[in-house]
């Protein structure tokens, strides 16, 4: 049941594009933390075929697939930004996830938290390729009003 008009809807997507999302506490602790509070947590993630589906046992989880192709982007921007009601928060993870994310809250003005599960430190960018997506992140990570560092190295 969703709030009253008056109280503004608690509504959070998070965006974590890993077919593992369940496998690590840093992801579910939060999703399932925000929905016994009575947030409604729309995760986008990837859905595998060799990875089972993320099970949260809790009815204002709703999983939505999506993919890190160009229509994928495409399709998760627009998501993000159309979705109402207003989400109140975007969480998410480096790198497609928090520039993707980045754009939605850009345009509409979300408040976006980042979960930095990277394993790559910036001097381990050694193509262009992953300097570019390292640039990325650095941009994406100044828009963030928080970022939750799963060590002292990211």
């Amino acid at each position: 049941m969703r709030e009253s008009a008056l109280a503004p809807a608690r509504e959070v997507a998070f965006v974590i594009p890993h077919p593992y999302v369940d496998a690590l506490a840093c992801f579910p602790e939060p999703i399932k933390a925000l929905a016994d509070e009575g947030w409604h947590v729309d995760l986008y993630t990837l859905l595998t075929p060799i990875h089972p589906v993320p099970f949260f046992g809790r009815d204002n989880v709703r999983l939505i697939p999506t993919d890190m192709s160009r229509r994928g982007t495409l399709s998760l921007v627009r998501a993000l930004v159309t979705h109402r009601p207003k989400y109140r928060w975007i969480v998410t993870v480096p790198q497609w996830g928090l520039h993707v994310a980045a754009i939605a809250a850009r345009l509409t003005g979300i408040p976006m938290g980042c979960i930095s599960d990277e394993r790559r430190s910036a001097a381990e960018a050694t193509t262009d390729e992953q300097r570019k997506w390292k640039a990325r992140e650095r941009r994406a990570h100044q828009r963030c009003r928080w970022t939750i560092a799963l060590t002292q190295a990211r």
